[in-house]
């Protein structure tokens, strides 16, 4: 029997042609796997930006809203009554009482509140009798991380503001 014998495998050709082909599927597998851990990298830190500065509006507005009287205000923050103060230190929001400083939120940008009183008209907070004329406060947060940024704003009223008074009418 003289006949060609049949080839088994591949030749040097295909193996090479084949790990070619393979090693650019699994480039373009990599490249798009890259891109979505660094897409939820960046998701993880906006999420946690958020949640920190939604955290700290709820504290300040609560701060404000049961507080029995502001002793004091300014266009970046008031102390309370009972001493307790919110304000800016740097870029960190803080609440500071006698016991000492706890962060809020880092990375604030920007942290401002504007004061009304009961006719709806802006307190001068630099006013000597400012803080016993605020009736209403809209407090505005930005924080910055990176190139994120994200901005809340919030309105609370000081529970002193509710103070029900019997007439002398009756």
């Amino acid at each position: 029997m003289g006949g060609r014998r049949a080839h088994r495998g591949f030749t040097l050709i295909e193996l090479i042609a084949s790990m070619v082909i393979m090693a650019a599927l699994a480039g373009a597998s990599a490249s798009v796997l890259m891109r979505a851990g660094d897409a939820f990298g960046d998701a993880t830190d906006r999420r946690a930006m958020v949640s920190s500065a939604s955290m700290a509006m709820d504290r300040v507005l609560h701060q404000i809203r049961v507080t029995p009287s502001l002793a004091a205000v300014s266009g970046t923050g008031f102390e309370c009554s009972s001493g307790l103060v919110v304000g800016l230190a740097g870029s960190t929001l803080e609440l500071r009482d006698g016991l000492g400083a706890s962060p809020l939120c880092e990375g604030v940008a920007t942290f401002g509140i504007v004061y009304y009183d009961a006719d709806g008209a802006a307190v001068n907070a630099a006013d000597a009798d400012a803080a016993g004329r605020v009736f209403r406060a809209e407090v505005r947060l930005v924080v910055e991380r990176g190139n994120e940024r994200f901005e809340t704003r919030g309105v609370a009223t000081p529970r002193a503001s509710f103070t029900w008074r019997q007439s002398d009418d009756s």
